[in-house]
């Protein structure tokens, strides 16, 4: 074992090891030695505030550096807060997250990743700085990884040229802040425990192949997981097959492998233990398609149009930055989610004609590692583009719960920067004839051809569109034709091979770093400052600490402390976010907010997610009903609300309201919204110019009443987006028909931009006296500017009413029947309301009743006619109505003290007139135990959805604790394989000892 670590500090491991490093210092200087950030919540997605970071710049960014900037910002980013005040403050196992939701697991959540050893760095102190250092070193160690396992097949340059192309592949770059890149990062760790593995069996390697196998497991993305794993098994079982004769030998390699994946996951079973009960217990989004009937799930789906995704492989920037491509409408495009690069795919190329070639000679055992990728390439990308016969594979168990379009990415990564690896080190070592480098070469470049002749039919007819795809598709073509000329002058001198492979090998590192990381990162797209710290928080964050208490919670709306920050700083937010949550969280939330079932996975319908941009939770709509919203803040126990805005206006006049329910036209183009200008927050009837008065005008029936006049109303666009850089303004008019008659009665251009004057709501008011008894139709119409642009054409109407006279109106009234508005009671950075009533998170009851079912609850408690202050709600399958305690008329609910709160232990000192029900309103789940006394007892669902236990007269101390099974279960696994480890360790070491003492 000694030699083996002597090895790892040799030249020709610590180089490629430097090389890799100094990359990385060279990519991303400006984070590593300069002042910005690669973190997503500081200024790229809603965090602390609206735009990020409260400490952040306000401009919009023009384009994104990645596909998915919120699911980092939202949940890996505020998850290593979290974490840190659980391992370093609490010194507790991270299992539970009491903060988000009602609670809900975090070890089981697996995309927290709390076991990954790399995660301690972003954990240790949480900060811009750490975050960054943390996504980086997941770079640098693919790269290492990749290298060492490239160096058991074939020769230095090639394994450094394999290294670069998988540490640098797309997916790792687009999604550097994503959690399954702590899955990926792991990968080339499997494949070379495998190769050792099928190599020669010893105790080192099937340790070896079984900790990188739980590495894999741990990192924290189950469907990656899982893939990387059966590609993994495939490739040890072709390894196998190609390298040893002989079923009984066979077999004995096969249990070596077995062996290794029972070591991983005994080493990891502490968390799939709990994860698999999570599935159990849970709602996820990879359940299937909702309400359809159908059997498919997310694997079944594909992307269409395959010459166009391909090509972004190849020159990912080609159709412009990502979120403006500049394609057709119906072309079938919808971006793209990895590149590898035109000189990394020629190489493969190179490795594929190689190994197709029969006179290959004393070379061919390279061709079973080529077949194989190359195999598991094009398989995976015919799943991916939903080829029929191989799109069946998304139907099949395990495999439909995977998003393969997005997820089998990595991979691909990982199998052309193998066969790349491969076809350089062929070119470095000799062994490569002109012949084979000329075919795969222009294979390369007539696939890139191909695809891009084929696809700019789709480009739009702008002349800058063209010109960017041409240039892209130019300097594409000039890098293969100077690399294959560099290849082929590589062949015939000899004595100039290392140096011009080195020369490639920079070649390599500019199409990687300029076709993507450092346009995206640097040139379209700015990262934030180190300043713009989201784990300071922001002043009100401070307050709510200083006001909140234990028993309350908090509501954001309009961005403010977007889920899951509230963990990162311990105040409770019903608002949650994730792939996975307890099965009856959403359904309790959308219990109250709409009655209409989720179609879909992703039609905004509290299907997936709750975090508070939803305009059925939202007051200031009409779609909320107030009543329910009171219900559900009440008995979520929220005290304050967060936002930038008033957001309690009543409702929207009766014209807006009108309009608004007949109009069928698309959402971002018409619908019901709210500005705020000038601190005002009004209801406007949200207006986008399309280029046609057909889709650009809505219009109201009515008959001019002699007494009312008056048509007022204000006009404004939307302060969001008033700046941008392109905008010329938009007209507002109105149109009276009538009699067959069509009359403009107002018209008004607005340009904000340039205009100080239109900064503000501008009230407008039209005299219809002439019209007065008459049906008329008034037309409501937008259109774009002097320039015909509609860039920022985001306009509103607001306060459209008819009125006995010019004066603007009233403020709309709000629901009676609702509770008291929330009153304000902060007006800083962001408003924050205070609810009139909250129920305490742990009360006495007196009455209860036992449901029928789970229907009856939620119908009981979104129902007027029941007393949610005095009765609580019984699962029936936990208790029988002789159990009840006796009804106390007319007693209402009682707040009891919690005396100890942490994320594994709630303690309440219960003070009780009567024999009652003490509900406690965190998340019921399984593991959590409750503890009369001192004494188990049992532990009841209550309201649906919470913690309840029979208490009787008197005083008690009732201790709520989350002991869940399957974690100890897993624990216990873990130690067994860790102690089998450990004792054959020792046996072999005891034997070894032996042996040599009687040799000598």
């Amino acid at each position: 074992m000694s030699d083996r670590l002597k090895k790892l500090f040799k030249p020709e491991t610590l180089v490629p090891v430097l090389i890799l490093l100094a990359l990385l210092n060279i990519l991303f200087f400006p984070v590593i030695w300069g002042n910005k950030t690669l973190i997503h919540s500081a200024g790229d997605a809603s965090s602390i505030m609206p735009y990020g970071a409260y400490e952040q710049n306000k401009e919009v960014r023009q384009s994104r550096r990645s596909n998915d900037d919120g699911a980092p910002a939202w949940f890996s980013e505020p998850s290593y807060a979290l974490l840190h005040n659980q391992y370093f403050k609490l010194m507790i196992p991270p299992l539970w997250n009491p903060y988000n939701g009602f609670g809900a697991p975090l070890l089981a959540n697996m995309q927290s990743q709390p076991f990954n050893p790399l995660v301690l760095i972003a954990c240790l102190a949480p900060s811009p700085r750490t975050d960054d250092l943390f996504v980086l070193a997941r770079l640098l160690l693919a790269g290492v990884l990749t290298n060492l396992y490239l160096r058991r097949l074939i020769g230095a340059y090639g394994s450094i040229f394999g290294a670069i192309s998988f540490m640098l592949t797309g997916y790792m770059i687009m999604f550097l802040n994503m959690p399954e890149i702590s899955v990926s990062m792991w990968m080339p760790g499997l494949f070379l425990g495998l190769e050792l593995l099928a190599e020669s069996i010893s105790f080192n390697r099937v340790i070896l192949s079984g900790f990188f196998t739980a590495m894999i497991l741990l990192g924290g993305m189950p469907e990656v997981a899982f893939l990387e794993l059966f590609i993994g098994g495939i490739y040890l079982l072709i390894r196998v097959l190609t390298l040893k004769t002989g079923w009984k030998t066979r077999n004995r390699f096969f249990l070596a492998y077995a062996l290794s994946c029972i070591i991983g996951l005994g080493l990891a079973a502490p968390q799939i233990l709990p994860f698999l009960e999570y599935i159990r217990e849970s709602f996820n989004s990879h359940a299937g398609t909702i309400g359809s009937g159908e059997a498919s799930g997310p694997g079944s789906v594909f992307q269409q149009n395959f010459p166009a995704h391909f090509l972004n492989y190849l020159a990912p920037l080609i159709y412009g930055p990502l979120g403006e491509a500049k394609v057709r409408p119906g072309f079938g495009y919808d971006g793209f989610n990895g590149y590898w690069g035109v000189l990394c795919f020629a190489f493969a190329m190179v490795a594929v004609s190689f190994a197709l070639d029969r006179n290959a000679g004393k070379s061919a055992a390279a061709k079973p590692i080529i077949l194989f990728f190359a195999g598991a390439a094009t398989i995976l990308l015919c799943k991916k583009f939903g080829v029929p016969f191989i799109n069946l594979l998304g139907a099949l168990p395990l495999f439909k719960l995977v998003v393969f379009w997005k997820y089998s990415e990595p991979i691909l990564g990982f199998a052309m920067a193998t066969l790349a690896a491969i076809g350089f080190d062929l070119l470095s070592t000799g062994r490569l004839q002109k012949r084979t480098l000329l075919i795969g070469f222009s294979t390369a470049t007539a696939i890139l051809l191909a695809t891009a002749l084929y696809d700019k039919r789709f480009l739009w007819g702008d002349h800058v569109v063209h010109m960017v795809f041409n240039k892209i598709l130019s300097i594409s073509i000039a890098l293969l034709c100077i690399a294959c000329g560099i290849s082929l002058l590589s062949t015939a001198k000899p004595l100039l091979r290392p140096k011009l492979c080195r020369f490639l090998l920079i070649l390599l590192c500019t199409d990687l770093s300029t076709c993507f990381l450092l346009p995206m990162f640097y040139w379209f797209h700015q990262l934030a400052d180190q300043q713009a710290n989201p784990y300071k928080g922001a002043p009100y964050v401070t307050w709510l600490k200083s006001n909140l208490n234990d028993s309350e919670r908090v509501l954001g709306f309009d961005g403010v402390l977007f889920p899951n920050w509230s963990s990162a700083f311990q105040l409770r937010d019903i608002r949650n976010l994730d792939a996975m949550y307890p099965a009856r969280y959403l359904n309790f939330i959308r219990n109250f907010l709409t009655e209409h079932e989720p179609t879909e996975l992703a039609d905004f319908n509290l299907t997936n997610r709750f975090n508070g941009t939803e305009k059925l939770a939202d007051p200031l709509f009409a779609s909320a009903d107030q009543f329910k919203l009171d219900r559900l803040w009440y008995l979520s126990s929220i005290r304050y609300l967060l936002a930038t805005r008033d957001h309690f206006q009543g409702k929207p006049t009766e014209i807006i309201q009108s309009i608004v329910d007949r109009s069928k036209a698309e959402p971002q183009f018409l619908r019901l919204d709210a500005f705020t200008i000038d601190n005002q927050t009004k209801h406007v009837l949200f207006q986008h110019p399309r280029g046609s008065r057909a889709l650009d005008s809505v219009d109201y029936q009515c008959i001019v009443d002699r007494t009312k006049p008056f048509l007022n109303f204000s006009i404004a666009i939307d302060p969001q987006v008033r700046d941008i850089a392109d905008s010329d303004g938009m007209t507002f008019a109105v149109h009276v028909i009538a009699s067959a008659k069509d009359i403009n009665v107002f018209s008004r251009n607005i340009e904000p931009k340039r205009k100080d004057a239109d900064r503000h709501w501008l009230s407008e008011s039209v005299d219809l006296s002439k019209f007065a008894g008459q049906s008329i139709k008034l037309v409501f119409e937008v259109t774009p500017g002097p320039g015909t642009n509609t860039s920022g054409d985001w306009g509103g109407w607001a306060d459209i009413q008819l009125s006995n006279s010019t004066l603007a109106p009233s403020k709309p009234t709000a629901d009676n029947t609702a509770e008291a508005a929330p009153q304000l009671v902060y007006d800083k950075e962001v408003k924050i309301f205070k609810t009139a009533t909250a129920l305490p998170r742990a009360s006495m009851f007196y009455q209860a009743l036992i449901a029928k079912d789970d229907s009856e609850t939620l119908t009981k408690l979104r129902s007027k006619d029941f007393n949610i202050h005095s009765t609580v709600l019984l699962s029936p399958d936990q208790i029988e109505p002789a159990m009840l305690p006796p009804v106390i008329t007319n007693e209402e609910l009682r707040s009891q003290k919690i005396i100890l709160d942490t994320p594994l232990t709630v303690k309440v000192a219960v003070d009780s007139k009567h024999d009652g029900i003490l509900m406690l309103n965190n998340q019921f789940y399984p593991g959590w135990t409750v503890y009369v006394d001192g004494k188990p007892d049992e532990l009841l669902r209550a309201d649906y959805l919470f913690d309840a236990v029979l208490v009787k007269e008197g005083q008690h101390e009732v201790l709520f604790q989350y002991e869940p099974l399957s974690f100890y279960g897993g624990a216990c696994l873990w130690a067994l394989t860790l102690f089998s480890i450990s004792a054959y360790a020792f046996f072999i070491g005891r034997r070894k000892t032996s042996a040599n003492d009687h040799s000598a």
